[in-house]
Formats: C-alpha cells, sequence, structure tokens
C-alpha cells in the first residue's frame, strides 16, 4: 500500500513538471512579446533633429483641428493680396532649422495659390536655445522700414550660419539699402518691443516652439510637407466657395 502511495505521487510529479516543461516551451515560441518597433524621428517644435521620409509622411497625416482662434496681423510684415480668402500667419525663428524647412514648401503655396494667400510673418525667435535669433529678427524688421522685409527674410534663412551683428550689416549692403539708417535701426533696439509683442501673442496662442503656422486661424505646429498645407488651404477655399490652383 505504502509501495504504491509513493508509486503515484511520483507519477503524478512527473506530469506537473512535464506539463510546466510544455507550458514554458510553448510561451517560448508562441507568446514571446516582439521588440518594440524603432521610434520614428518626429519633427517637433524647437527639436534639433531631421526627421525622416517616415516622419514627414506621419506629419503630412496630421489632422489639423478645426478650432479657430484670432491672431493679429495688422502692421507685420505680409505679402498677397489683402483681401485673399486664405490667410497664413507664420510665427518663426531665423535660426531654427525646422523654420528653414518651411520656406521652400511656403513658396510653393504662394506659386500655386497666387492670388488666393496672403502670407503675414510674425517674429518668434527662441532666444534661450538660438543665440543669435533675435538679432536675425530685428535685422529684418529694420530691413522691412525700408521695404526690403522679404527680401532680408530670405537671405537670412539662406544663409543660416552667418548671423552675427557684422554679417546683417553686409546682408543689408548687399540688398542696397541705406546702410546708415539700417545700422541707425539696429543701434536704436526700437525693435525689441515688436518682437516682446511677438512673443507674448504667440505664447498666449499656445505657441511653444517654432514653426508654428495658422491657416484661417487653424493651427499647423511644427514643420509640415506641402501637402500638409494644402489640404488645409483647399478645405478653407472650399468654405470660401473658391476653386483650387
Amino acid at each position: 500500500m505504502k509501495r504504491s502511495t509513493k508509486e503515484g505521487l511520483m507519477i503524478t510529479g512527473g506530469a506537473i513538471i512535464f506539463s510546466l516543461q510544455v507550458a514554458i516551451l510553448g510561451y517560448w515560441i508562441l507568446g514571446t512579446p516582439p521588440k518594440p518597433a524603432a521610434k520614428q524621428l518626429v519633427s517637433r517644435p524647437g527639436d534639433t533633429l531631421v526627421p525622416t521620409p517616415q516622419a514627414q509622411q506621419i506629419n503630412a497625416a496630421v489632422t489639423v483641428p478645426n478650432k479657430r482662434v484670432e491672431v493679429s496681423t495688422a502692421g507685420h510684415p505680409s505679402k498677397g493680396p489683402a483681401n485673399a480668402p486664405v490667410t497664413i500667419v507664420e510665427f518663426s525663428d531665423f535660426e531654427c532649422p525646422f523654420c528653414l524647412q518651411d520656406v521652400p514648401v511656403l513658396a510653393q503655396i504662394e506659386s500655386a495659390y497666387k492670388g488666393k494667400v496672403r502670407r503675414v510673418f510674425r517674429e518668434f525667435p527662441l532666444r534661450q536655445i538660438h543665440a543669435h535669433a533675435q538679432g536675425a529678427a530685428e535685422a529684418a524688421l529694420c530691413a522691412g522700414e525700408q521695404n526690403r522685409f522679404w527680401e532680408m527674410h530670405d537671405l537670412l534663412f539662406q544663409e543660416p550660419r552667418t548671423l552675427l551683428p557684422e554679417d546683417f550689416s553686409k546682408k543689408a549692403e548687399s540688398l542696397g539699402l541705406n546702410s546708415a539708417k539700417f545700422k541707425s535701426c539696429m543701434e536704436s533696439g526700437k525693435e525689441k518691443e515688436i518682437i516682446n509683442q511677438d512673443i507674448a501673442e504667440g505664447t498666449k496662442l499656445g505657441i511653444t516652439g517654432t514653426p508654428a503656422t495658422f491657416i484661417n486661424g487653424r493651427m499647423i505646429n511644427g514643420a509640415k510637407p506641402y501637402d500638409a498645407f494644402a489640404r488645409v488651404i483647399d478645405e478653407e477655399l472650399a468654405n470660401s466657395s473658391l476653386a483650387k490652383p
């Protein structure tokens, strides 16, 4: 009787061990969780990473909220018809690599939607991380006093490694500006208040980095490819009963 009981226990124990081995083997074959996919580098305001093509596709798929906010445009550098059905207001930083990505995209938008969009530029230098952005913003506004804001805007973005005071003077000369007036404007620091007002309004609108773009008050946060802008513009044009380009 004792021997039979001992053999029974041994058989039962062996069965349990075998079952555990089978369960462990099955989990190892079927149940091992997959390794996490490589993280995509998605463009974010203020980042210094270059987004991958996959990340750009992700950005293009981002839905732009329908929420609209009031963004001031009066008195700020602009181009395009004042009565255009679509107004694009960009808060930007001349030392921001992602803002640089937006430059050719917005130029393409201007060409494709000629006569239907108006561009307005607002200053938002990230002074805490971009040492030369403030000076560049002042240089652009000082050039604007001689009606050459957009020309200086283009030069500053074309030459992002030359943003020192002496560089601004050279750029002004290359644009044919009155050097004495430009120098006086830069030394006076009078554009600083305008820049501070731009930053204050942008902050109230929820901007924490650049670029930040508003299309008829709808915010697009960060650098985006052409299709992301065009989709929103087409929606706005449809609302105004105007045809696409």
